[in-house]
């Protein structure tokens, strides 16, 4: 989300530099303008949507909770490993 509102504040800031004469401020006729605002309004609906509710918050921090107990545990490099990290998922999480 900050990537996207930097480069439209990027480009913002690159037309003011350029004046008046040399800017597109109709956004129909700027292109670039106008996808970096698309991308900043679709980053902003994702970020939305995952900060969700209260409920989807607190479910996220239990499963942070849950993984950070495994992490600081002997089980650490098990997890970590694609190969060997089935049976943690599968047993062990639940």
């Amino acid at each position: 989300m900050r990537n996207a509102l930097d480069a439209v504040i990027k480009e913002l800031l690159s037309m003011r530099k350029a004046g008046v004469l040399k800017s597109k401020y109709y956004i129909e006729n700027n292109q670039e303008l106008q996808a970096r605002i698309i991308t900043m309004v679709e980053t902003d609906i994702v970020a939305q949507w995952l900060l969700g509710d209260a409920l989807k918050q607190n479910q996220l921090h239990f499963l942070y909770g849950v993984y950070n107990t495994l992490y600081i545990t002997a089980i650490k490099d098990y997890m970590l490993d694609d190969l060997k990290n089935s049976n943690i998922v599968l047993n062990v999480i639940p």
